[in-house]
């Protein structure tokens, strides 16, 4: 309220409230997948293989026909006389004959052998590629929200008089909600430890919050004859960052994040905020989050308590992960490696101020109580993982001969 040079006189209350709560909810999600497979037809096979399983000459409902050896037969859902439901048989017999298919026990292991992917395409080793397979894959995000906000509530060059109470409030709630993640996948490479798969990715996350909330009577003359005066600012701004980078490679895998989270600091570049989170230099100017309740330069003559009061709440929770793994495989020649690295900084600057004061001498007549309080309550939660991990098998085709038997028969190579 600005009145001068009027007075105002109120039969009742004044509120005069003021809140902001301004928000970005961003989130972002970038993935960077290459895979180069050369198998030298082994997939094909497979596939022929697999086709072999679905062409057969007649099924369990076909009735009587003249078999001959190696025709396969399908076993319907609802046969009864033998065999599993589903299934494919192959005539092991070394002469046709005339079967009652409707009515043929398929169980019988001396005339008939059940085809399953264990003694079709699965018996095929999976070798990997037979070629260097180069494969690349790269990828980056860089995201900054940026959130000001101000708000104030107040009276000044007023002269008020009122027969309830006089509450002024200023209520400030700026937040940013970022969620960033990245992955880079590269899956290339030969089994003879040829070829390369590389894998790079990075992140550069900047969230920032300006923010203030004031509340204050300057330059008035306030009277209430049965009621209380109330001045009182919050501000609760807050920055909720989560950054998930992850990844992978078959050879080289590297992942690097930069992460940058500030509430009442001023914007500047990425070179200088990294200066300051390694070295700690005082490049970045302080603008902090700001929560002022005040009387300045006013008359009171209150009929009831008068409370100046001012709340700062702000905070910071950031979540940071960074994962870069490698895991290299071949008969021989496989070499891996992995490097992950991550520079973070979050910092919070606030001011919480509440008082009455006068350039010269003043009057102040309150019936009941005068509390004047001021409370800084900011935080950081930070959370930081980062892994690095690179593992490397060179088996010499131990694994092939393993997957091989374990294909064919219940048994694990060792």
């Amino acid at each position: 309220i600005e009145t001068k040079p009027n007075d105002l006189t109120i039969s009742g209350q004044i509120k005069i409230s003021a809140k902001d709560d301004a928000s970005i909810d961003a989130k972002t999600n970038m993935k960077s997948i290459s895979s180069t497979t050369n198998d030298g037809g082994a997939s094909m096979l497979g596939g022929l293989v697999d086709a072999i399983m679905t062409d057969y000459k007649y099924s369990s409902k076909s009735g009587t026909q003249t078999v001959e050896k190696d025709h396969y037969i399908r076993v319907a859902s609802d046969h009864e006389a033998g065999g599993v439901t589903g299934g494919i048989y192959r005539y092991k017999g070394t002469e046709s004959a005339s079967i009652d298919l409707d009515a043929e026990d398929f169980s019988v292991r001396d005339t008939w052998e059940r085809i399953t992917r264990s003694s079709a395409s699965d018996t095929i080793p999976n070798i990997g590629n037979v070629t260097d397979s180069d494969s690349q894959a790269f990828g980056g995000i860089v995201v900054r929200n940026d959130l000001r906000s101000s708000v104030q509530s107040y009276i000044q060059y007023a002269k008020i008089n009122a027969t309830g109470d006089i509450n002024i409030t200023a209520e400030e709630s700026a937040t940013i909600n970022a969620n960033d993640e990245s992955t880079v996948t590269s899956s290339g490479g030969s089994a003879y430890g040829t070829g390369k798969s590389d894998a790079v990715n990075g992140i550069i996350a900047t969230n920032l919050v300006l923010s203030k909330s004031n509340a204050f009577i300057a330059d008035s003359d306030v009277t209430t004859t049965a009621g209380d005066l109330t001045v009182d600012a919050k501000n609760t701004s807050a920055i909720d960052a989560t950054i998930n980078s992850s990844t992978s490679s078959g050879d080289k895998a590297i992942g690097v994040t930069l992460a940058f989270n500030t509430i009442g600091w001023e914007a500047q570049n990425v070179l200088f905020k990294a200066l300051d989170a390694l070295l700690g230099t005082s490049i970045g100017n302080e603008q902090p989050a700001e929560t002022k309740a005040y009387i300045e330069d006013t008359t009171l003559n209150i009929a009831g308590d008068v409370s100046v009061s001012a709340d700062n709440s702000a905070f910071l929770n950031a979540t940071i992960s960074n994962a870069a793994d490698s895991q290299a495989s071949a008969l021989y020649g496989a070499g891996g490696t992995a490097a992950s690295a991550m520079l973070a900084s979050n910092m919070v600057s606030t001011d919480a101020q509440a008082y009455i004061s006068f350039t010269e001498t003043g009057t102040i007549t309150v019936t009941d109580a005068i509390d004047i309080s001021a409370q800084d309550k900011a935080g950081i939660f930070s959370n930081t993982k980062i892994v690095s991990s690179s593992i490397t098998t060179n088996d010499g085709g131990a694994s092939l001969a393993n997957e091989t038997i374990g294909d064919l028969m219940d048994a694990n190579f060792l």
